[in-house]
């Protein structure tokens, strides 16, 4: 046996029942999907192809996936065809039950009762003094009761009219509806299309700079080592000669009131001093030699960059095909909408105005 809270998990909210399927809503309330369709159907007036709908309980909005909207879209145009069918067997059993009005009164003549029908005029009931003398006279006349089956027989046809040019509608709508919901699609497919190639020509172009980047901080490690090696030997060179001039100067000034001593210094040491100012090739190299330096090639690097801005003016051309293709299509469907919304405000699909008369209790006599 099934707890209450099964049950009450598996009841619709609004008609209490315990339908096979359930719709549950993000507010935690559960509707059966013939009054969610109903509800979908009225929340967006026949505006099929919409992914919410809003609980007629507490109005939160529940966003539905495409396999429900298409199921609540589905039992929607069921319920709406069921519904008429079943108003036209109402107003088939109403004319099938009434009878031609003999009780009334003739609106120009007061003492006459209504008697017959004008087809000429197609105006109200009239009496035989609107036929005999009145405005009627030697129109195409007949009396209430042969009038009534054939008045009743055209009003008849005129709803079948209406039953199927209101088909014809919904299911345009329909396919209005189903071709919108498939530009909308091709729009997102096309935008992660445009976000995909962008994203691979970016990811190809940060590579091409890190390329680049990587270039020049090898070629400038390799000439700054080149040029480091030098200064270092020069370096060693500056230091040598300092230490040789510091080795002359400390011996002059320590020696210099001793004439023989500062004579016995330079005896002993003048042929290291000779050698020390004597150019070797050594020398030669560090102060004359030029270093080799490499450089990036300027114009190659402007001939890749070139060739980067010409592959994304391709892209760019693409994108835009696509573009105006799509919006070409969405002006289009536009256009064939906007002349169906016309067609249906302007009466061209006439019966909408008799249907609502009819369904409010009775017909216009001048029908």
């Amino acid at each position: 046996m099934e707890t209450e809270f099964d049950q009450q998990a598996q009841q619709c909210s609004l008609c209490e029942n315990f339908p096979d399927d359930i719709l549950m809503l993000a507010c935690n309330h559960d509707l059966c999907l013939q009054c969610a369709a109903s509800s979908y159907y009225q929340e967006h007036d026949q505006q099929f192809k919409q992914n919410y709908l809003t609980c007629t309980i507490c109005k939160e909005i529940t966003h539905l996936d495409h396999s429900s909207v298409y199921e609540l879209e589905k039992i929607a145009i069921d319920i709406n065809q069921s519904q008429n069918e079943s108003n036209f067997q109402q107003l088939q059993t109403e004319f099938s039950q009434g009878s031609p009005e003999t009780n009334g009164v003739c609106q120009e003549h007061e003492d006459e009762e209504l008697s017959y029908f004008c087809f000429d005029c197609k105006s109200n009931c009239i009496c035989a003094e609107c036929v005999i003398h009145g405005t009627h006279k030697n129109h195409n006349v007949k009396t209430l009761k042969k009038a009534f089956p054939e008045i009743k027989e055209q009003l008849q046809d005129y709803l079948g009219n209406l039953e199927y040019k209101s088909s014809l509608i919904n299911q345009r709508k329909l396919q209005l509806d189903g071709e919108k919901q498939d530009i909308q699609e091709q729009n997102q497919f096309l935008k992660k299309q445009v976000s995909k190639i962008f994203s691979g020509f970016l990811e190809k172009v940060r590579q091409k700079e890190e390329e680049i980047l990587q270039s020049c901080e090898y070629l400038n490690d390799s000439n700054t080592k080149e040029i480091n090696n030098f200064l270092i030997n020069l370096q060693s060179k500056i230091n040598d000669l300092q230490q040789s001039k510091a080795f002359i100067q400390q011996n002059i000034q320590d020696q210099e009131q001793d004439e023989v001593k500062v004579l016995n210094f330079f005896s002993d040491n003048y042929q290291m001093l000779g050698e020390i100012l004597v150019e070797d090739e050594y020398e030669k190299k560090l102060l004359n030699e030029k270093i080799e330096v490499n450089i990036l090639d300027v114009k190659d690097i402007e001939k890749q960059i070139q060739n980067i801005q010409k592959n994304l003016k391709g892209v760019e051309g693409s994108v835009k095909s696509n573009l105006s293709q799509l919006q070409e299509q969405l002006q289009n469907q536009s256009q064939k909408q906007e002349i169906l919304d016309k067609n249906l405000n302007t009466g061209k699909f006439a019966g909408r105005s008799l249907r609502t008369e009819t369904y409010q209790g009775g017909f216009n006599n001048n029908y």
